[in-house]
């Protein structure tokens, strides 16, 4: 059973964490914390996308591993993460998407292969695939454009 997300930075620091629940109790945490992410990936396998909705957080990144132009400059205030180039995006349920520089990891390890010409949503969020870019947005219309030539939010 995965630990949900409150409790996983107590394990990260080696604080020791015992619980008791029923059988029933268990079965019905793991299912409710069970898929919490769900991701996707274009058929070339260069876009990716995760989203993950619960009752605290709201938010989808997407990845573009390759592309046609030079990484992005470190910003100064990126401290102690890995920096990726600026090729991630984050798009809440409302407003605008933005570039991050993320210090942790938000994936689906089993993502759902998005194929030319359809579309997947979760939640709040809608994405459009085609043989040029991939599309997706929140709620508000606002969201990311990606291709491996260009890379805009709005």
């Amino acid at each position: 059973m995965r630990l949900p997300l409150l409790l996983a930075p107590l394990v990260l620091v080696g604080a020791s964490l015992s619980l008791t629940v029923s059988g029933a109790l268990a079965q019905a945490a793991s299912a409710r914390i069970s898929q919490p992410t769900v991701g996707i990936v274009t058929p070339s396998g260069n876009i990716s996308c995760a989203a993950y909705i619960d009752r605290y957080a709201t938010v989808m990144r997407c990845t573009i591993h390759r592309t046609a132009g030079p990484d992005l400059p470190r910003p100064k205030r990126v401290q102690g993460c890995d920096w990726t180039g600026g090729r991630v995006f984050s798009l809440g349920r409302r407003g605008p998407a933005r570039r991050i520089a993320p210090c942790d990891a938000l994936s689906d390890p089993r993502p759902q292969r998005l194929a030319y010409g359809t579309s997947w949503r979760h939640g709040p969020f809608r994405c459009l695939s085609s043989r040029l870019a991939l599309l997706c947005t929140n709620a508000t219309g606002n969201g990311v454009l990606l291709s491996y030539e260009r890379q805009r939010v709005f």
